[in-house]
Formats: structure tokens, C-alpha cells, sequence
């Protein structure tokens, strides 16, 4: 079955490699087929079909611990890079499940993987590496194989678009997903405030509302670099509930009014006040909700009126409580954030006769 991971020039090249391929028995061992005479890479990136088929096991083969199966029929291929940088070898799985084996040149295993795996090591410059690849379990076929130096790192901030204010000690931390693996990652934390810092996560709690820039530039422990940036936005919405109303005393059956007082210390927002009684057990019954504009920093607080009626059951108990809750609204209607809500509460009673 054909392998998703194999591009079209791969795909033709192994379709071609197919038309042309004679039976194992009758093949002719490869010329990288020995050590010694391993294919030279000279520059990056380099791609090529590896041809194992004929190949035979050599004495003193070096092992491969991911090949599963020794001595191997195996091909190699050499690269020696003009700087230190860190390389990927990437053997793909087509034809047949593949098995790289990287050694120095005292042929030290420095890594191995199979099943279509990159293997990713920082090449010192002017140390010859030597690649092995072999069949799993010692079959024979077409390997894609191609050595890439090792693309810089993905960074992403780790902010949502959650109205954060100055109250809060914001958490700002970054995802890192680097393909070779080269720990551990530094950061340099840079935020629009003047902030600096170079430590892995944050806790910075700003001192105004405004947008701020939040940025991180990441180096991996091979010295590659990648940056991101994101905007985090600190708004402080504040009402208050400043008085809540209810008569002294009512008659079962009477109808009075309660009113409930806000203001509003920051930005003219909706705001909605819903007004609760207690019942018996313990529980509340609403009894009414209004949505009004409240504008930022009034010189009157905004009212909000409820008309009740107080009922016989109300007076069978002898008082009613209520509790009012004030909570900010945008212009379509949906929640948003109070920073200080402990003052979005009321409670009131009222005695009530027969």
C-alpha cells in the first residue's frame, strides 16, 4: 500500500525504480551496498530513492537496535557539514517499512528510528556522519530518504481573548513544537508595558486597561531561533450595587416598590439586575429582571424599579428577603467579566402581615 508521506517525485521515482526492479536472486548488490564505499552527500537538502534490494550484510556490520533483525542488507550514505548545525534524516515508509541508523566516524551510534521516522542530531562542522539504511526485519525495496538541515522551531502564545483587568495576575506562557527536540528552550519575554524577562512563564499583573503587545523569542539548545507575538487586552469593568430598597412592612396582597441602586465606576455598559425572594428550603425565586444603560462614573446612581406583590404565603412566614444581583452586559446582550463582583450583591427584608 502506498504511503501518504511519500511527495509525487517520489512517487514516480519509486514507480519507475518498480518497472525496473529484477528479482532479489538476480540483483545486483548496490554500489553503497559496504561502509566503505557509502554514498557522499555533499550539500543539503538532499533526497534520493535508496535501493536495498541485493544488498548484502557486511562483516562487522554495525548494529541497528530500531532494525529488529541482524546482520542487515543494507546501503550507506555520508555527509560531512561545512558548520554545526543540527540535520534531519527522514527515512519514509513506501514499498517497505524502512530503518535509519546514524554513527560518527568511530561508529558510535548516534540515533536510530524506523516506520517513516526523522531522526533529528546537530552535526559538528568537519566530523563525518554515516547513515544506514536497511528493511525492518531485513526486507528489500525502494527507502525514500532525505537529509534536510532542521527548519527553526513553532512558537505559539498561549492567550485567549478573555477580558482580563488590573486586579488580575495574568498567566502568559508559550507552546513550543520543534521537530528536533532540541532542549532545553530560552525565552526572552519582551510585553508593551516595558516588561522584560527571560523565564519560561510569566505571572504579570498590569498597572492601566489598555492593549498590550506581549512577545517571546525562543533558541533551542542547537542555537535555532523563532519568535510570535499577541496582543492581550486588559479591561477593568466595575459596577456596584450601592443601595438596594424594600419596604419596612406589608400587608398580604399589597403591592409595593423595590428599587436597587447601581453605579458605575469604569465604562458605560448594560447592566442587568435581576431581583430574587427567598422561599422555604433554603432556595431562591426570581421575580424580576431589567437591562439598563448605565453610564461610566454618573453623578446619580442608576435605578432599577420592581413592583411585588406580597402574597399570603409571604405573611404566613411573617418577612420576605430579598437579594439583588447586578451583572454587566455588552450591546448584544452576553455576560461580561466585573472585575470586582463582590459588590454586585444586595439583600434586603421586608415584614409582612395578614
Amino acid at each position: 500500500m502506498k504511503s501518504i508521506l511519500c511527495s509525487i517525485p517520489c512517487t514516480a521515482a519509486i514507480a519507475l525504480f518498480l518497472s525496473q526492479s529484477v528479482p532479489n536472486s538476480a540483483a545486483a548488490a548496490p554500489a553503497n551496498d559496504n561502509f566503505v564505499d557509502a554514498t557522499a552527500i555533499s550539500s543539503l537538502p538532499y533526497y534520493t530513492i535508496a535501493d536495498t534490494t541485493g544488498a548484502t550484510p557486511e562483516e562487522a556490520e554495525p548494529y541497528n537496535p530500531c532494525s529488529y533483525v541482524y546482520p542487515l542488507n543494507s546501503v550507506w550514505y555520508s555527509y560531512t557539514a561545512s558548520s554545526t548545525e543540527t540535520v534531519m534524516a527522514i527515512a519514509e515508509y513506501y514499498y517497505i517499512a524502512p530503518a535509519l541508523a546514524v554513527f560518527d566516524a568511530n561508529l558510535n551510534l548516534v540515533g536510530c528510528t524506523s516506520y517513516s521516522g526523522a531522526l533529528a542530531f546537530q552535526a559538528i562542522a568537519g566530523q563525518p556522519y554515516y547513515f544506514q539504511l536497511s528493511g525492518l526485519y531485513g526486507e528489500e525495496g525502494p527507502i525514500p530518504f532525505r537529509l534536510e538541515v532542521a527548519p527553526p522551531p513553532n512558537v505559539y502564545l498561549n492567550l485567549s481573548d478573555y477580558e482580563y483587568s488590573i486586579y488580575d495576575s495574568v498567566g502568559i506562557s508559550a507552546y513550543v513544537n520543534d521537530v528536533a527536540n532540541s532542549y532545553p528552550y530560552t525565552f526572552q519575554w519582551t510585553i508593551s508595558d516595558g516588561t522584560v524577562s527571560s523565564d519560561e512563564y510569566l505571572q504579570h499583573q498590569f498597572a492601566a486597561d489598555g492593549d498590550y503587545t506581549v512577545s517571546v523569542t525562543v533558541t533551542t539548545a542547537d542555537g535555532r531561533t523563532a519568535s510570535a507575538s499577541d496582543v492581550i487586552h486588559i479591561v477593568t469593568r466595575d459596577v456596584a450595587i450601592s443601595k438596594l430598597t424594600a419596604p419596612q412592612s406589608a400587608s398580604a396582597n399589597q403591592t409595593k416598590t423595590i428599587s436597587v441602586d447601581v453605579t458605575n465606576k469604569r465604562y458605560s455598559d448594560y447592566v442587568r439586575v435581576r431581583l430574587y425572594k427567598g422561599v422555604a428550603g433554603g432556595y431562591e425565586q426570581e421575580i424580576g429582571s431589567s437591562l439598563v444603560y448605565v453610564p461610566a462614573r454618573a453623578k446619580k446612581p442608576t435605578s432599577f424599579v420592581f413592583n411585588y406583590t406580597f402574597t399570603n404565603a409571604d405573611a404566613s412566614v411573617g418577612k420576605v428577603a430579598f437579594r439583588a444581583e447586578a451583572t454587566i452586559e455588552n450591546s448584544s446582550y452576553y455576560s461580561s467579566r466585573d472585575a470586582y463582583p463582590s459588590d454586585n450583591l444586595a439583600v434586603a427584608s421586608t415584614i409582612v402581615r395578614r
